[in-house]
Parts: C-alpha cells; sequence; structure tokens
C-alpha cells in the first residue's frame, strides 16, 4: 500500500471503530488473508492499548477483516471486510 492508500486506511478503521456502536472498552481485532492478526484493547479514540500481534510478511494482506468485540460479556461484535479495489486502465 502506498503511504496515502495506509493513511486513507488508518482512516477507514477508525471511522468504523468509533461508530461500530459497541460502548468502550471492547477489543478489536485485525485478521489479513495471509493471516496476520492485530489485537488492541480500545478505550477511546486516543486510548489504544495493544494486546498481541502475529504479522505474516510485515504486512496485512487483503481482504483484512476488522472486528469489534465488546468487553462487557455481552457478546456485542460488529464486522467488516475490506478489499482492496482492482486497478483499471485508462
Amino acid at each position: 500500500m502506498s503511504p496515502a492508500d495506509q493513511a486513507r486506511f488508518r482512516t477507514f478503521v477508525a471511522s468504523f471503530v468509533n461508530d461500530c456502536g459497541i460502548e468502550p472498552p471492547f477489543l478489536v481485532v485485525l485478521t489479513g488473508s495471509n493471516g496476520s492478526v492485530r489485537v488492541a484493547r480500545y478505550f477511546s479514540a486516543e486510548d489504544v492499548e495493544p494486546v498481541c500481534e502475529h504479522m505474516v510478511d510485515e504486512a496485512f494482506v487483503s481482504p483484512i477483516i476488522v472486528t469489534a468485540i465488546s468487553a462487557d460479556g455481552t457478546g456485542r461484535s460488529a464486522k467488516i471486510e475490506i478489499e482492496q479495489a482492482g486497478r483499471t486502465l485508462q
């Protein structure tokens, strides 16, 4: 991903996490199709605590699944799958 794509991705994921409707604190899990995984505990947009990660080839590969899981025992979750758009020739 280019730096501009990375910035758009971060903004998109942050928007999803902030608007997912689950009350903080909750867990955010990013899973790439190559097996890369990152887990963080989300308290607020300014307070995100890394829990663990396993990176394959130092990058996430599309499609990437972002899941928010409630930490209060209610079993609520929200999930979105992000897929890189194909390039077209013009």
